[in-house]
């Protein structure tokens, strides 16, 4: 049984007809104030979509990362995940290269 469901209509008319005047009261506000909520949860969806647009636009013309950072509420790492969500190349190429990735990159350039 879904809130689809017809029984499950039923039951919830039931219910609700059973409630005082100041009790239906209450479950109005609470429904207009989920129906905002949710309206809030989405707007701020698209609030966080054009921030990051915005961000990847910012690492695309090469802003410093730490300029980003201090104008954003984002840290580093997370302005990485969303340049990377972007495929923008890092502003510098690494300059650490673990053991396993130079084992691999020697192997390669003898074999």
């Amino acid at each position: 049984m879904g809130p689809g469901d017809a029984t499950g209509c039923v039951i919830l008319h039931l219910v609700a007809s059973e409630l005082t005047e100041e009790q239906q009261q209450v479950v109005d506000r609470l429904r207009a104030a989920s129906a905002e909520f949710a309206n809030a949860e989405a707007e701020m969806e698209r609030k966080r979509k054009a921030l990051h647009g915005t961000i990847a636009d910012a690492l695309r013309l090469k802003v410093p990362p730490s300029i980003v950072e201090r104008e954003t509420p984002y840290d580093r790492n997370h302005i990485g995940r969303i340049r990377r969500e972007h495929n923008i190349p890092p502003t510098r190429p690494a300059t650490v290269v673990s053991k396993h990735q130079a084992r691999r990159e020697d192997g390669a350039a003898t074999a």
